[in-house]
């Protein structure tokens, strides 16, 4: 991921893991701006500034908006069936397809970072580190 020349919107580069072969563009936003992204298997996921959780293919394509936020955070992290970011500064929960997002927290202020496993989601905020159980 990085900001082109014109320092206007920011591209989304996949490479092999072997190496050799040319880097290809994945994905070009021209008037977003990238805050973090996720994988699976099959899909990148990623918060843009201006449009909120949105995903497109490993393989490119077209890119799919799954929820809109005013402030959508900085962060994001993904098990094998939701996603986990900040949606309005509220920890929220939703279903890769874009169903049922679940608010996890009230709001939560100046987050740092956001983590997820088997057993819980966790997020720092005033030097503590918080957990909920899954």
């Amino acid at each position: 991921m990085n900001q082109p020349a014109s320092k206007k919107g920011w591209t989304l580069w996949k490479a092999p893991r072997s190496g050799g072969a040319a880097p290809t563009l994945l994905l070009s936003v021209q008037a977003g701006r990238f805050r973090s992204f996720a994988l699976d298997a099959n899909d990148i996921y990623f918060i843009d500034y201006y449009t909120g959780l949105n995903k497109i293919s490993k393989n490119g394509g077209a890119v799919t908006n799954i929820a809109y936020a005013d402030e959508p955070g900085n962060f994001l992290v993904a098990d094998d069936e939701r996603l986990y970011w900040l949606k309005d500064e509220v920890l929220t929960a939703t279903c890769k397809d874009g169903s049922s997002s679940q608010a996890l927290t009230a709001e939560t202020y100046l987050t740092e970072d956001l983590a997820v496993d088997d057993s819980g989601i966790y997020w720092t905020q005033f030097y503590q580190v918080w957990k909920i159980a899954k």
